[in-house]
């Protein structure tokens, strides 16, 4: 599906919205793309050219598109995706909806996040999506001197047809790195 919502920008109208600590820059996006330079010679596209721009955001993503130590200023993020960026929310029991947020070839899918800058960073949110009725949101915002901390929250308007339901989403991360980084996630 496309969505005039969801459309390419020049760089110079980076919609982001920037996180730092004393020691991190991240960088926040909802799913409009940044338009990249022209690709290299012989070559159609960034996404098979094998040479890919350090921090251009491709059409289609969500979440954490750039996020570098000041120190370093090297992109962990793999350029044209995005961290957390949700891509699979299933309520057993009920036809899935397409809310894989990704793009492909060009091509942004899903529904329009929106982006709100919040007092301490910045919040995205999915509106009720059609089938599951489920309403999303992703907040980030800065911790410690190196840290960024983000919650996720579900909420469910259609109930289950009878009993529980399970529920599952996932939300992968694009790392561009090519030595140690380490990564602190609290279990339960």
């Amino acid at each position: 599906m496309q969505y005039p919502e969801l459309r390419y920008v020049p760089e110079s109208e980076d919609p982001s919205i920037t996180l730092e600590t004393s020691e991190l820059v991240a960088k926040v996006i909802d799913n409009t793309g940044l338009l990249a330079p022209p690709p290299p010679p012989g070559t159609s596209s960034y996404m098979w050219a094998g040479a890919l721009t350090r921090f251009t955001h491709h059409l289609g993503y969500h979440g954490i598109r750039t996020l570098y130590s000041k120190n370093e200023r090297r992109n962990l993020v793999v350029p044209f995706v995005s961290w957390l960026n949700l891509q699979v929310a299933e309520l057993e029991g009920i036809e899935r909806d397409a809310v894989d947020e990704r793009a492909c070839h060009g091509v942004g899918r899903g529904w329009p996040m929106r982006m709100e800058a919040t007092e301490r960073g910045a919040v995205l949110r999915l509106d009720p999506l059609p089938n599951m009725r489920i309403r999303y949101s992703i907040e980030f915002q800065p911790a410690e001197l190196d840290a960024i901390d983000f919650a996720v929250r579900f909420e469910f308007g259609r109930a289950a047809e009878s009993g529980r339901r399970r529920f599952r989403a996932s939300w992968p991360c694009y790392v561009n790195a090519y030595d140690d980084v380490r990564f602190h996630y609290s279990k339960g």
